[in-house]
């Protein structure tokens, strides 16, 4: 019987130890482990946002390389239109020093050109100082013509202006009457030059 009494009283107490250690406090523990979860959940959003943001820098980084492939192939490009710029430029060069010799003979020639206007110039002057005697000398001729129907034989009315003249009764045996201009002239016979062919050689 005692033996049995010692067996109860050891359980007994080893009972009582253990309810007395299974009613300590744990609150602390729990804490912990719940501080525990909620770090594991702040990493583990960290850990996705993490992944997020990688994923975003890759496509970044696929873009930028993109970006870089067609920034060289428009660079390619780029320098291949400045070499033919730069061509063109030769050869514009070359054109723009033809350009300028061919200015240069033309400006020669304008000024050939001036002198010989300066040429021309004086001698209409000449001309016209020329064409006044011979109408001052004209107009003397009809004047003594219709005043006193002179004797104009022989006299030289070459390219002389007779317009309107009235040489009837004139002698005019023997001048020189080329190049004359009749015009509604009176012939020395009395006719008109308009009615003889514009003329009055053949009526004198």
């Amino acid at each position: 019987m005692n033996k049995p009494r010692t067996g109860l009283l050891a359980i007994l107490m080893m009972t009582a130890a253990l309810a007395g250690c299974v009613s300590e406090d744990t609150s602390d523990l729990d804490a912990q482990i719940e501080d525990l979860d909620t770090q594991n959940t702040n990493l583990t959003q960290t850990l996705a946002e993490r992944e997020v943001a990688i994923s975003e820098l890759e496509a970044s980084i696929a873009g930028h390389e993109s970006n870089i492939a067609g920034l060289e192939a428009a660079m390619t490009l780029m320098e291949e239109q400045r070499d033919s710029l730069l061509a063109l430029l030769s050869d514009s060069q070359e054109f723009a020093n033809q350009t300028i010799a061919l200015a240069e003979a033309m400006n020669e020639t304008i000024a050939g050109l001036h002198a010989m206007l300066g040429e021309n110039a004086t001698q209409v002057q000449q001309l016209q100082t020329d064409l006044a005697e011979q109408q001052d000398l004209v107009a003397q001729w009809q004047q003594t013509a219709e005043d006193n129907r002179a004797d104009l034989s022989g006299a030289d009315l070459s390219y002389a202006r007779l317009s309107y003249a009235d040489l009837s009764g004139a002698n005019l045996n023997g001048a020189d009457l080329s190049g004359v201009s009749w015009y509604y002239t009176t012939c020395p016979d009395g006719t008109r030059s308009n009615d003889n062919g514009n003329t009055c050689v053949n009526n004198l």
